[in-house]
């Protein structure tokens, strides 16, 4: 356990996952790194999807990670490599 106070939430869904226990090592703890400083103070590399209500991506290397932010409650609907993540 984290001796920092979170001030959000997180969920992952059950899809994202799935995908984030197939990475390799080194990049589940980087992503790991970078979604305990989201929910500390809604740190890192965050841009709002534009059109998308609510919805931002967190940026990893070369990977991104789709949430939705419903108050102070993060929801990763999505991880996958900026190519296809977005469903180009």
């Amino acid at each position: 356990m984290s001796k920092y106070a979170y001030k959000y939430t997180l969920e992952i869904r059950e899809a994202p996952l799935r995908i984030l226990n197939g990475l390799p090592k080194n990049l589940r703890q980087q992503i790991g790194y970078q979604l305990e400083l989201l929910q500390r103070n809604f740190n890192g590399d965050v841009k709002k999807l534009e059109g998308h209500k609510g919805e931002y991506r967190l940026r990893v290397g070369n990977y991104r990670l789709l949430f939705r932010l419903i108050g102070r409650h993060i929801v990763v609907n999505n991880i996958g490599d900026r190519k296809d993540v977005y469903g180009r």
